[in-house]
């Protein structure tokens, strides 16, 4: 899009160079932390019992780290292959490591250029296991059985020769999620420096509890016929993507990096995160539109489970009643979404114009997060790092037209 591409950032090719080379020694230091991390998770154990307070819809039996999962699979037969396949499972497509480089960078830019130390690295890599968990469960709840271009943890072909029962193969990729979780705790919350802990835990706790309010809700509303406002879509997507995945590394950062904090600058990160979350997601539904083999993962979950996505809130809007209809006929009914009524749903969300009104939607919240860093910069930090990950961070934009009317 062309505004995007031409919002203001260092643009010469050697500052781009540098960037590029700084993210590639950021993800390499995040990967070989991530690593030692893993191999620390099935041999050391920590605390099952988060201290969660009055969180709530959060129980501390929900968590448990190593020796639960020992209590649990001890004595299964092939206990001694899980941990293995797991352990590949986490690094053999191991992601962007988007967020952990959020965090990394925002803790040099409210430092004003200060490299991140080995607990700032750790936060980073508990980031980067938050993300995870929200990835293990989000696919044993769709029933995904495809991520970054292979299976899902709870569909692996290892799990699948051993284990012959969906549901046995789901309960230990949702154990194994726990695992990711308490690390992630451990890493962000437990282990920081005492200074800063209380905010650490208090901002790590609330984008958990909005993790778990977005999926909630979005659970719900797939499991009924009525149709939600787009704007309570919107917020679900704030609370289930925002929250954890912007918010949480930006104000972690804020809060190592000793930085006296001002409304000013939550506003920023506040704008910039909300942003920038819902872009993504818009974007991501929109992937419904494009083949499993293009993106390396189920596009039609949604359609297969009911959920109530933008893209098919605006065709209903916008369509006939005919196509309004078919939709409602299709729509979260598994056995009516035949491959011809799959083609024919994409024909509708172009026929509409609900997919160039995504695109519009997409371009106004990547702007919302441009204004985001704006505010930032003017409480005297340099956000041209920012700017560059919020372009690294949208590469499906280029899929997008280039000027929207």
């Amino acid at each position: 899009m062309d505004q995007f591409n031409k919002s203001p950032q260092p643009n010469t090719t050697e500052r781009n160079a540098n960037f590029e080379a700084l993210v590639a020694k950021d993800c390499a230091v995040i990967e070989a932390r991530l690593k030692e991390i893993s191999i620390r998770m099935l041999q050391e154990d920590i605390s099952g019992e988060p201290n969660v307070g009055a969180l709530e819809g959060i129980s501390e039996s929900n968590f448990s780290g190593l020796s639960g999962l020992k209590k649990s699979y001890d004595s299964f037969p092939f206990w001694y292959v899980t941990p293995k396949l797991f352990f590949k499972y986490l690094h053999e497509r191991g992601g962007k490591k988007f967020r952990s480089l959020l965090l990394l960078n925002s803790y040099r830019m409210f430092t004003h250029g200060k490299e991140p130390n080995q607990e700032v690295v750790n936060m980073a890599v508990g980031e980067e296991l938050v993300h995870e968990t929200a990835l293990i469960l989000d696919d044993v709840i769709d029933n995904s059985t495809m991520r970054r271009g292979g299976p899902s943890l709870w569909v692996k072909n290892e799990i699948f020769k051993l284990i012959p029962s969906f549901e046995d193969s789901k309960g230990i990729a949702v154990d194994f999620g726990k695992l990711c979780f308490s690390w992630a705790r451990h890493l962000m919350v437990d282990t920081v420096d005492e200074k800063f802990r209380p905010e650490a835990g208090k901002v790590f706790w609330q984008a958990v509890a909005d993790m778990k309010h977005g999926e909630d809700d979005d659970n719900m509303s797939a499991h009924t016929s009525e149709w939600p406002p787009i704007e309570d879509v919107l917020e679900q997507f704030y609370l289930k993507t925002s929250s954890y995945s912007m918010r949480l590394p930006l104000l972690s950062a804020l809060y190592a990096s000793g930085t006296p904090v001002n409304d000013r600058i939550l506003e920023g990160i506040e704008s910039f995160s909300r942003g920038f979350g819902i872009a993504f997601q818009l974007h991501d539904d929109l992937l419904i539109t494009k083949t499993t083999e293009e993106i390396g993962k189920d596009t039609t979950l949604d359609a297969f489970n009911g959920t109530k996505i933008p893209i098919t809130i605006l065709a209903r809007q916008l369509g006939s009643e005919e196509e309004k209809t078919f939709i409602d006929n299709v729509w979260g009914k598994p056995s009516e979404l035949t491959e011809e009524n799959i083609l024919k749903l994409k024909e509708i969300f172009k026929r509409t114009g609900a997919i160039q009104k995504i695109k519009e939607m997409i371009k106004l919240e990547v702007q919302k997060a441009e204004s985001g860093l704006d505010i930032i910069a003017q409480s005297g930090f340099d956000v041209s790092n920012l700017r560059h990950l919020l372009n690294i961070g949208l590469p499906w934009m280029d899929d997008l037209d280039k000027q929207v009317s």
